[in-house]
């Protein structure tokens, strides 16, 4: 009896991972150092929540028939006074309800971390601009005080030229 239809995939082979499986307990338990390749790790980032948005939009059509059907062959079954094959539809439904929230959940994380990327960037950024403009000043400043040497050295000729002047 298949009154609900298939369900939907349950695993992680249909919504697929850019990210293996190890990398992503590395992620969960906080073992990466991101700084180390900010935008590699930001771009892989996006990349893979355009998978999990895409696997969201392609499946959500299906899921939502897919529980609106299993919904509707639940209600039916109790009516019907046949409770054992009503829950195994529900838990089936409570599966696809768990799975789908895990999907969710890594789509918030990967939307977390690309922000904070994007936040790291941005400061690393304004670090190098800070820092640029910093040397500019100290490089402007050196300009300065060359071109005060130089002026002091010609307002010294000068005086030296006037004195010889002078005595002659």
């Amino acid at each position: 009896m298949n009154f609900g239809g298939a369900p939907p995939p349950l695993d992680d082979q249909y919504c697929a991972s850019i990210l293996t499986e190890a990398v992503w307990k590395q992620i969960e338990k906080k073992e990466i150092d991101y700084r180390k390749d900010l935008s590699g790790w930001r771009h892989k980032f996006e990349a893979e929540k355009d998978i999990v948005e895409e696997f969201a939009v392609r499946t959500e059509p299906r899921l939502r028939q897919w529980c609106e059907n299993t919904d509707f062959t639940i209600r039916l079954l109790r009516s019907c006074n046949e409770l054992a094959l009503a829950q195994f539809y529900q838990d089936q439904l409570n599966e696809q309800a768990v799975y789908m929230q895990k999907v969710d959940h890594r789509r918030d994380i990967l939307v977390a971390y690309i922000h904070q990327f994007t936040q790291w960037i941005l400061e690393e950024e304004s670090e190098k601009k800070k820092n640029k403009k910093k040397k500019e000043k100290i490089e402007g400043g050196e300009d300065e005080k060359e071109k005060l040497t130089e002026i002091e050295k010609e307002k010294e000729s000068d005086k030296t030229t006037s004195t010889i002047e002078l005595k002659l």
